[in-house]
């Protein structure tokens, strides 16, 4: 849950980003499906049909945060807020 750590820390230290509805909903996201790869992880589970659903977030993940670093990708919300 590294986006999530780092956004809540961030947040408590500087306040809450200024950020457009697009970036603000992706944040949330991003938040959200990291949560849920670690509910569905914390159950050790092994079941075909949990990995298949792991695997997807993860996917969705990647595809929301483009694999950048948090800071980076904190930055980025921010600036393609303040672009539009």
């Amino acid at each position: 849950m590294q986006y999530t750590n780092y956004f809540g820390a961030a947040i408590r230290e500087h306040g809450a980003p200024h950020l457009d509805m697009h970036q603000l909903q992706r944040m949330m996201n991003i938040v959200f499906i990291e949560s849920s790869i670690a509910t569905i992880e914390e159950l050790n589970l092994s079941s075909p049909a949990l990995f298949n659903k792991v695997c997807a977030k993860q996917t969705r993940l990647a595809n929301l945060t483009k694999d950048l670093p948090p800071m980076d990708l904190l930055k980025e919300l921010v600036n393609l807020s303040a672009n539009n």
